[in-house]
């Protein structure tokens, strides 16, 4: 009987532990920010029209099944949009993804509000940069604050996982961009 006391003693200590863990890693500054960026081989003018129209933005983004936008055209200050994804981290069920477009300088900067009511609230920036030679540099700055509490707990590994999903979101757009003609 001392043994099962112990075990689950054991348990619960590394329970806590893990639980202290992720609130130390998640009270950080920049615990909710997903930073990543790409080089691509064409003119951020080439680049620009992939971060917004809709047939465009489903060949790189993952999960992404539909762009409804209240407006036509490259996005300006106040246009909104909802982006329909399957959440493939919740058995492929659809989420809205709210936009508004806070800035839009062509084609360097592109600024977004997002959100997902009861789930969470967002501000991405993508900012492309000429480096020479035909090529850009994107680059992706976003934070983002959960509603849920188990993922406000899990915020490091849930900014961990959307990295990811972001990086590989971005090497699809970079092959895309590349081989358009």
């Amino acid at each position: 009987m001392k043994w099962l006391l112990r075990v689950a003693l054991f348990l619960a200590v590394l329970l806590v532990a893990g639980v202290l863990t992720l609130l130390v890693l998640g009270s950080g500054a920049n615990a909710n920010r997903l930073q990543t960026s790409v080089t691509i081989q064409r003119p951020p003018a080439e680049v620009w029209p992939w971060l917004y129209e809709p047939e465009k933005l489903k060949t790189w983004v993952s999960w992404l099944k539909e762009v409804r936008r209240d407006r036509d055209g490259s996005p300006a200050t106040g246009a909104h949009m909802v982006w329909v994804m399957s959440d493939a981290n919740n058995d492929g069920q659809m989420m809205n993804i709210a936009a508004t477009v806070l800035a839009a300088d062509a084609p360097r900067q592109y600024s977004v509000d997002l959100s997902v009511p009861g789930a969470f609230t967002g501000r991405a920036q993508y900012t492309l940069t000429d480096i020479g030679g035909g090529a850009t540099r994107l680059e992706v700055d976003s934070r983002y604050t959960f509603e849920v509490w188990m993922a406000k707990l899990f915020t490091p590994l849930v900014i961990s996982q959307a990295r990811k999903k972001m990086d590989m979101d971005l090497q699809h757009l970079k092959s895309a961009v590349e081989n358009a003609r």
